[in-house]
């Protein structure tokens, strides 16, 4: 077996925050009820995937509840017994410099 699928879950910690950019405006055509085709175009659309406090704090816990030696089965237990509402990431558009971020 590959070392890499070998691996204990040593390292639990979760990101809070990822910004990632995408070639079309996911944000605008989600905001605007999936209506038509989700084109690309206008340049990159940055979106952050972020964790509020009670989600990251909430998740912390089940991961210490559902730890396994194999770091994919903690997640395959944390998906069986969780729903996405507690899985997935919120998103938004990432702040400005020099501006809070929106929520």
């Amino acid at each position: 077996m590959r070392k890499s699928l070998d691996r204990t879950v040593r390292d639990t910690r979760l990101v809070r925050s990822r910004t990632l950019s995408f070639g079309c405006d996911v944000l605008s055509w989600v905001e605007g009820g999936m209506a038509g085709e989700l084109l690309p175009g206008g340049g990159p659309h940055l979106v952050e995937f972020y964790l509020p406090p009670d989600q990251e704090d909430f998740l912390q816990k089940r991961l210490e509840q559902f730890k396994s030696k194999n770091r994919n089965m903690t997640l395959r237990k944390m998906a069986e017994y969780l729903g996405p509402k507690y899985l997935l990431n919120k998103t938004r558009r990432p702040a400005q410099a020099g501006q809070e971020p929106p929520r």
